[in-house]
């Protein structure tokens, strides 16, 4: 099946997808709804609104998404401050997003597309659980591609501090619970940094890795998973392969295993 041939012709596609929505015949009937069958309807909806990456971002009561070009979102403490254009941007701030809003009958076909037509990224584990929080579980469960950061010289200031330098929690359950219950979940970055100066010995760092990851283990069914834990802060660490050289391997290597296994969902 095909798009109509005057969808394609002079104006960016997107843009012409967008306005076939508050397009009337001339009986005043929606192109869009009366004219194409759901199939087709659904394809244009996945190119006008799909295809993006949104950071997820934390601000006075509510999560809002700002667009993430190959991760360049300063996150400085510049952001926080209320002048800031990003407190001033909808949840969804993409031009797309605008066709959701036509009618009913548009929203309800399309806007589980939003979340599992686009990636989401997370610089800060509290926003991941704010957000969870407050979408339907439909909405959570229709997510398919989310990266998710964590750096304790970078991290977002949870208390809107002027520095922050918190180290990757010892205690992740109740994030990875979050994530490995998100049903529609098919590929997941996660890119974590520690401090290992904080930590005694080998030991008490392997350890302190497994109490971190070991519920990661119950990741199943994705198409891509990455992983990485890279430590900082110890000048011993000389090169980067060093530095994300893992202490709990066999855990590190299971967790991989299982994540792109099938899995009951």
């Amino acid at each position: 099946m095909s798009l109509p041939p005057d969808l394609v012709k002079s104006q960016p596609l997107r843009r012409q997808l967008s306005k076939l929505a508050f397009s009337d015949d001339s009986n005043g009937d929606s192109l869009l709804l009366q004219k194409l069958p759901l199939e087709l309807r659904i394809l244009i909806y996945s190119h006008v609104i799909g295809n993006d990456r949104f950071r997820l971002i934390t601000r006075p009561w509510k999560v809002v998404a700002a667009p993430d070009i190959d991760g360049n979102l300063s996150m400085t403490q510049e952001h926080f401050k209320l002048t800031n254009p990003v407190f001033r941007t909808k949840p969804f701030p993409s031009n797309g997003t605008a066709l959701l809003m036509t009618c009913r009958q548009v929203y309800s076909e399309a806007v589980d597309l939003l979340y599992s037509s686009n990636t989401f990224v997370l610089h800060d584990f509290h926003t991941l659980e704010t957000f969870a929080k407050s979408i339907p579980p439909q909405r959570l469960n229709a997510i398919r591609e989310l990266d998710i950061f964590y750096s304790p010289v970078a991290s977002i200031p949870y208390q809107h501090e002027s520095t922050a330098h918190y180290d990757l929690p010892p205690d992740l359950d109740w994030i990875w619970e979050i994530v490995t219950g998100m049903q529609g979940l098919r590929n997941l970055g996660i890119f974590l940094e520690a401090y290992s100066t904080l930590i005694v010995d080998d030991e008490d760092r392997e350890a302190c890795e497994v109490r971190r990851l070991k519920p990661l283990l119950q990741l199943g069914g994705l198409s891509t998973f990455r992983l990485e834990l890279t430590y900082i802060g110890d000048v011993r660490l000389e090169d980067q392969q060093r530095r994300m050289e893992p202490y709990a391997p066999a855990l590190r290597r299971a967790i991989i295993d299982n994540a792109t296994k099938p899995k009951n969902r």
